[in-house]
């Protein structure tokens, strides 16, 4: 910027120096009435006037710049100025009687010298300028061709930036390549496992080209290049081609990670019909494209992603959905129940039931898979459960029913393992069935154990194997006894080191535990899972059921709540 603007400020003050000069040359001619002398020192100011043009018209570096259709325009305009100042100098100077001498003289006493002054510089510049531009004309080809790169490797560096896609990109450049080289046809062609697929092809079909990877020797030159390849004179280079219309060729390849995905080809009809300079510009063609590759795939992952981050926010408001707002009031059970979501969405599900006779329970499951088809199958699973428990007997009977409901509609490799409890106040006990779920901790009258009722996943065998698989236990209960559920996502919690908590280390929690309520139990479990997590990512979803006996069944009279539990 500082060195434009210096040029620019040198020839601003050319430019005052000649209009100095100009005023100079008016005044002594205007006293040339009074001596020769004065003729003389204008003429001299003339002189240096065209000698100072010169020097300030050297300055047209940029001619060699412009195009050949500007420069032919420039030329014409230059000629006609040229003319121009030659007429009305010699005009001015051989006709001192004319219109425009006369009309000068009248204006000044100094005739016509002024006007010629002018005129003369014009004709230096012109004359300069003329002869400037057919030196650059030579070079206007070169220019040409320097201009359409630019611009081609900016239109294509633009299509990169709006992350179009391959097949479009190479496209553009495959004519690009064609018009720039000035070749007679090209095709860009993409790898496909063993086979080749043409994206584009410019004054020349599909058809050929497959007919020219027919061809051994060609296919081999195409293919087989571990770089880019001029064949200047294919006769000289392929014997056995025959009569296929091609010269030369230049052939480029695609590289992306290391790995050949394409190929940039332009043919010509005659031998030597390209330059080193083609071969330049096609290798940068074939980078770009190799970054654009790049960039369309990273695009497409950024899109799997964002479609995968929508379905599982859809897979969350469905589970967030499905799970009961509060937990019940059964006393003297007190119940508490949470999910907390991975960042995978999982299938994980519980939820509050009622039976037959009246009792309330409550369910936890797990359905296997992620995502959408997860949370589908968990509405699929609250829609049975809801039409199957108020006719259910206990929670082996639920569990079977819901298992002959979901076995036809369920995929072959889908299944849902769940637990079933319920409250029976009136024997004082809590009946439990298990459906190839997580076993459930128990602390009983001070002894721990873990609890692991026969049975099978809902959805694997059908209504005859699963019903005599399915086994239903009842415990007695009284105050201070504790039952833990949980999913699989909570003894499989891993830390830092990927090391799981276990069964073991939930139990010990449970057997020490001096919760009052189910809230405290559970929130002491999740305590426990991630102090040994110690900042690492959940892999799966994390629900947890706590039911912990606040009071003797048997000796108080036992009032439930008829609160809805959805």
């Amino acid at each position: 910027t500082t060195m434009m603007r210096r040029r620019h400020k040198h020839t601003m003050t050319l430019l005052v120096v000649q209009m100095l000069l100009l005023m100079g040359i008016w005044f002594f001619s205007t006293l040339a009435v009074y001596g020769s002398a004065y003729n003389v020192v204008a003429v001299i100011m003339t002189l240096v006037g065209g000698i100072l043009m010169l020097v300030n018209t050297r300055r047209l570096h940029w001619l060699s710049t412009i195009s050949m259709e500007k420069k032919v325009r420039l030329l014409w305009l230059t000629f006609c100025a040229v003319f121009a100042s030659a007429v009305l100098s010699v005009m001015y100077v051989k006709s001192g009687d004319s219109f425009l001498a006369i009309s000068a003289s009248a204006f000044v006493r100094s005739g016509a010298v002024v006007p010629s002054a002018v005129n003369f510089f014009g004709f230096v510049f012109f004359i300069r300028f003329l002869f400037a531009v057919i030196a650059s004309l030579p070079n206007s080809g070169i220019v040409d061709r320097r201009s359409n790169e630019v611009e081609s490797l900016a239109h294509i560096t633009r299509l990169m930036s709006q992350a179009v896609g391959v097949d479009q990109l190479l496209e553009s450049t495959t004519s690009l390549a064609v018009r720039i080289c000035r070749a007679h046809g090209g095709w860009s062609e993409v790898i496909e496992g063993d086979s080749f697929r043409i994206v584009a092809a410019q004054l020349v079909h599909p058809d050929y080209v497959r007919v020219l990877h027919a061809n051994p020797s060609l296919h081999a030159i195409i293919n087989n290049g571990s770089g880019p390849v001029h064949v200047e004179s294919l006769r000289n280079v392929a014997k056995n081609v025959g009569d296929v219309g091609i010269r030369s060729m230049i052939v480029v390849p695609i590289i992306n990670e290391r790995r050949r995905t394409g190929t940039l080809v332009v043919f010509s009809t005659i031998d030597y019909g390209f330059e080193a300079d083609d071969l330049r510009l096609l290798t940068a063609f074939g980078d770009m494209v190799s970054i654009g590759i790049d960039q369309a795939r990273l695009m497409e992952a950024t899109l799997n992603r964002e479609r995968l981050q929508k379905e599982a926010d859809v897979a969350r408001d469905i589970q967030s959905s499905l799970l009961p707002k509060h937990s019940p009031d059964i006393f003297p059970f007190s119940v508490y129940s949470v999910m907390i979501p991975a960042t995978e969405v999982g299938g994980d599900y519980y939820d509050y039931v009622r039976f037959l006779d009246g009792s309330y329970g409550v369910i936890i499951a797990d359905v296997a898979g992620k995502g959408i088809p997860a949370a589908l199958y968990m509405a699929t699973l609250k829609g049975a459960v809801l039409a199957e428990m108020r006719v259910s007997s206990g929670p082996a009977d639920l569990l079977r029913r819901v298992n002959e409901t979901l076995m036809g509609s369920m995929e072959r490799r889908s299944y849902i393992s769940l637990t079933c409890v319920q409250f029976s106040i009136s024997r004082g006990s809590i009946r439990l069935a298990r459906a190839g779920h997580t076993p459930a901790i128990t602390r009983v009258g001070g002894t721990m154990d873990v609890i692991l009722p026969a049975g099978v996943a809902i959805g694997i065998v059908g209504p005859a194997v699963f019903n005599s698989a399915i086994e239903e236990k009842e415990i007695v209960v009284t105050a201070g006894d504790m039952f833990l559920l949980t999913t699989d996502g909570v003894n499989e919690r891993r830390n830092l080191q990927s090391e799981e908590i276990g069964m073991d280390a939930i139990a010990e929690m449970v057997r020490l535990s001096t919760c009052a309520d189910a809230t405290a139990l559970v929130q002491s479990t999740i305590g426990l899972i991630e102090a040994h997590a110690g900042g690492a990512e959940p892999h799966d979803d994390i629900t947890i059921v706590g039911i912990v006996v606040t009071g003797l069944l048997e000796d108080q009279r036992i009032t439930t709540t008829s609160e809805s539990f959805s």
